[in-house]
């Protein structure tokens, strides 16, 4: 006994489709991130949120980076001692009140000179990965819909 599957081939065809997963979609997917990653970064300066960026996107995956400071904010930092690169000593401001985010003190203010500094470490601000879960769970299936309604 021959039994024939009707539509066979059309779900095989559309099954296909539904794997075709393009780079440009992969590129949407990673702009979402970015626009995510930027609501979510930590903000100082705002350079490392000026930063972030689709680096790649290939079918299978999707590569967003960020300069700056990212990887410290990402992941924090351990406890580590300063030293100075080009100069003799490290030179700060002796109050929050004179102190800038880069740069020199602001004038007037009292300064503090050091051979070496501990810095205790910063605690991580993460904003990549959870930019990249919300957006995994917000991935709507429109792509997957249309596949499959195009009958490919």
């Amino acid at each position: 006994m021959v039994s024939e599957l009707k539509g066979y081939t059309q779900l095989q065809a559309r099954l296909h489709a539904m794997q075709k997963v393009t780079p440009q979609f992969m590129n949407k997917v990673g702009l979402q991130v970015v626009r995510e990653a930027k609501l979510e970064v930590h903000r100082k300066t705002g350079h490392t949120g000026r930063t972030i960026h689709v680096a790649s996107a290939t079918e299978k995956q999707v590569t967003v980076t960020a300069g700056g400071a990212g990887v410290f904010l990402e992941f924090g930092t351990r406890a580590h001692e300063i030293t100075p690169k080009a100069a003799m000593a490290l030179r700060w401001a002796a109050s929050p009140a004179g102190r800038r985010l880069s740069g020199n003190p602001r004038i007037g203010a009292a300064v503090i000179f050091a051979k070496r500094v501990h810095h205790p470490g910063t605690r991580p601000y993460p904003f990549l990965f959870p930019a990249a879960k919300k957006v995994s769970a917000k991935l709507s299936t429109e792509p997957i819909v249309e596949a499959w309604n195009s009958g490919a």
